[in-house]
């Protein structure tokens, strides 16, 4: 599959990223120091999510069909408005979370080494995450409280 085909079929499941609401609407004066650091890794991955998709639509500038770059732009912007979302819940500050997203950007622009011919290479890395992060947040954000309980109980 190529890479511009599987971006369609990731960018096609924007609806699903409303399913975070439920996470981010929580009180955070009533979230758990787990739980806010959960949310804080949450809003990191939206925010290197949100890159990936801005560097994406950029290499769909010369493809034909120009509502995919289009549905990419989209995907993006609703990552990098949910990872801010999920960021001031934490307690995060919002622009750290746009520093984050912008040196991601530049990482896979570097991993690109500028030229889009070398998508494959960040759909290797990023894709699947993104992908299962749009399908189903509330699932990784259990499963990142998960971890952050298993490392404070192994004291890291």
């Amino acid at each position: 599959m190529s890479w511009s085909i599987h971006l369609v079929a990731y960018a096609c499941c924007i609806g699903l990223l409303p399913a975070t609401a439920a996470i981010v609407t929580a009180e955070p004066e009533k979230l758990t120091p787990f739980a806010k650091r959960a949310l804080g890794s949450l809003a990191r991955e939206h925010a290197m999510c949100a890159a990936y998709t801005a560097v994406a639509s950029k290499c769909m500038s010369q493809d034909e069909d120009q509502s995919l770059r289009h549905r990419a732009r989209a995907a993006s912007s609703e990552y990098y408005t949910r990872g801010q979302e999920l960021a001031r819940t934490a307690g995060l500050e919002p622009d750290a979370l746009m520093s984050q997203a912008k040196q991601t950007a530049e990482q896979i622009t570097t991993l690109l080494e500028s030229h889009c011919i070398n998508m494959p290479r960040v759909l290797q890395e990023h894709a699947q995450r993104c992908d299962r992060l749009m399908e189903s947040p509330e699932e990784r954000a259990a499963e990142l409280m998960s971890e952050m309980r298993t490392r404070e109980r192994q004291g890291r």
